[in-house]
């Protein structure tokens, strides 16, 4: 798989760089330049970064390790509209869940998890952006099948 990496961003939030946070940056397969991808460590920087991505050509990761790191991302919803995102929960409490689920994540993955299926939901979400941009390339009327 080849990635224009002037194109395809990810962005990657989590308060902490921990073991969880290296996890999540070793599950990105070698396809994926590291220099497009940004991480943040505060919510206000997340914002920020946010409102440079382009819209569509955009993968995001939101590790939420408290309910109100997941208050605040929700609060941002907007902005998180046009991105696919990979959520990741510190558990599977239903208290926690529940607000999870109003950032409408193509995927949630949980902290104990080993982040190997992270890592194919990514390779999918990247196939996905690739056949949107080569449709938009070609446009409607060509027949290049």
């Amino acid at each position: 798989m080849t990635i224009n990496s002037n194109e395809i961003q990810l962005i990657i939030f989590s308060s902490e760089c921990d073991g969880h946070f290296q996890k999540i940056l070793n599950a990105v397969p070698g396809f994926f330049p590291r220099d497009r991808i940004i991480q943040c460590r505060t919510i206000s920087d997340f914002s920020f970064r946010l409102t440079d991505l382009l819209f569509g050509l955009s993968i995001v990761v939101v590790v939420a390790r408290t309910d109100r790191e997941l208050d605040e991302i929700h609060q941002m919803n907007g902005r998180l509209t046009d991105h696919s995102i990979i959520l990741v929960l510190a558990d599977e409490v239903d208290d926690t869940a529940q607000p999870a689920i109003r950032l409408y994540p193509r995927y949630t993955a949980y902290l104990k998890d080993d982040y190997t299926d992270v890592c194919l939901v990514l390779e999918k979400m990247i196939t996905n952006i690739e056949k949107k941009m080569k449709g938009e390339r070609h446009g409607a009327c060509c027949q290049c099948n």
